[in-house]
């Protein structure tokens, strides 16, 4: 999927995701991936894969709670932003609709226990969904922002993606 970088639009932003990722390879991959950058704020969304390699949610908040100790070792005063999964039209399923929503409780009680972490509510937003009225309804996300595999975005999704993030 060739669209445009979120640094374009966002100074400062360095993007060092990599595709197929879980919460595990994130921290495993830490000192040689993100520690050099020595970033004052670090954005992490991930989630959707964790799943899909057996991870229950609670172990992905706990490989998350990892990482950002290492994060606030290494940089003191460091803002961390925990996104949870941002809806997608291919995996609406009532496992996977559970599975989302304990995700997202734990994530977000964990942000709220951590001044210095914010959690990022992507499914409580109305851009990604048909309807206002729709909002956290997973079975009624847009589906024109998405390409062909129900998972990624098309152009129009990263543009609002990149607005969101902004915001």
């Amino acid at each position: 999927y060739h669209m445009r970088p979120l640094e374009e639009d966002i100074p400062g932003c360095i993007n060092r995701g990599y595709g197929s990722s879980t919460a595990e390879e994130l921290l495993y991959h830490y000192p040689d991936v993100i520690r050099p950058l020595k970033p004052r704020a670090f954005v992490v969304s991930i989630g959707h894969n964790d799943r899909g390699f057996g991870y229950t949610p609670d172990e992905v908040v706990t490989n998350l709670a990892k990482l950002f100790e290492f994060a606030r070792a290494d940089f003191p005063g460091i803002k961390i932003y925990a996104c949870d999964c941002r809806p997608t039209l291919k995996f609406v399923t009532d496992y996977h609709l559970e599975y989302m929503d304990t995700f997202h409780q734990l994530l977000k009680e964990y942000c709220q226990a951590h001044e210095d972490t914010v959690f990022v509510d992507h499914i409580h937003h109305p851009i990604w969904f048909e309807n206002p009225e729709d909002v956290g309804d997973h079975r009624k996300v847009r589906r024109d922002i998405y390409v062909e595999d129900d998972v990624h975005f098309n152009q129009l999704g990263y543009d609002l993606y990149t607005e969101y993030m902004k915001e």
